[in-house]
């Protein structure tokens, strides 16, 4: 049985939102809207596998409101970013889709996986150039994080995404 009272934003944090001085002091400290909502991480990551459940529904338009819920909700979680560029790639929105993207790889760039969804949009739009700097990013990351692990697998897939799309480029 679901408990409601989780979810629902009691009357001291309605009037710390109606309190502009409030909502910037928690803007400029960086610190989540979901502090100051006080929603637990176990309330937000249920909010997350309900907005993947829908963006698998196909229900796209709900699965872009859902995470972009999220992203307001705490912008600093990559997996929220990528969950809404998904949603707009697959609602043929690739232009918001690449913006998502991004966000989540600068945010947790350690992975090819954003990079290579970013670039692919890209590609659908016929914007090779674009889609080559994607990959290059990611070469620039994996070098600038060396130390991290994983960042030569980095390296490696995002030279064979520039290859891919330079391949690609040539068909037209």
């Amino acid at each position: 049985m679901i408990n409601l009272e989780e979810y629902i934003i009691d009357e001291d944090c309605i009037e710390k939102i109606n309190d502009s001085d409030v909502l910037m002091e928690y803007i400029k400290e960086g610190r989540p809207l979901q502090q100051l909502f006080g929603f637990s991480n176990e309330t937000t990551v249920e909010f997350y596998e309900a907005a993947k459940s829908i963006l698998e529904q196909n229900r796209y338009e709900d699965a872009i409101n859902a995470f972009t819920f999220l992203t307001t909700l705490n912008p600093y979680i990559s997996d929220f970013w990528l969950g809404l560029g998904m949603a707009h790639q697959q609602n043929n929105d690739f232009d918001k889709a690449i913006y998502a993207y991004s966000v989540g790889f600068k945010l947790k760039g350690g992975k090819i996986f954003p990079y290579s969804l970013a670039a692919q949009c890209c590609m659908e739009i016929k914007d090779y150039e674009q889609a080559l700097k994607i990959m290059e990013q990611a070469e620039i990351y994996a070098e600038e994080h060396a130390e991290e692990e994983d960042t030569r697998k980095l390296k490696k897939d995002a030279k064979k995404g520039r290859r891919y799309i330079l391949q690609e480029q040539k068909k037209g």
